[in-house]
């Protein structure tokens, strides 16, 4: 599944929301194809922001142990 095809998921979900807020609604129905399409959705989008955020900790961890700092006292 593609990253478009994530975003068409959530935003079909999110279109099938509104439309439903917007009548004034009590519930709202899910296909099984449509609630599979949206959990698939979430999970791969997880799943990124997993990868995405273990990066980031990465690389802050590499600014923070790369960089050495002398400190000699100065002088005046």
């Amino acid at each position: 599944m593609t990253p478009q095809a994530n975003i068409d998921s959530l935003s079909q979900f999110l279109d099938k929301f509104q439309t439903a807020k917007n009548y004034n609604s009590k519930e709202m129905r899910l296909t099984i194809q449509e609630a599979e399409q949206l959990s698939l959705g979430i999970a791969r989008v997880l799943a990124r922001q997993a990868v995405l955020a273990d990066k980031v900790i990465a690389l802050q961890d590499q600014i923070m142990n790369g960089v050495e700092v002398a400190q000699d006292g100065g002088s005046f």
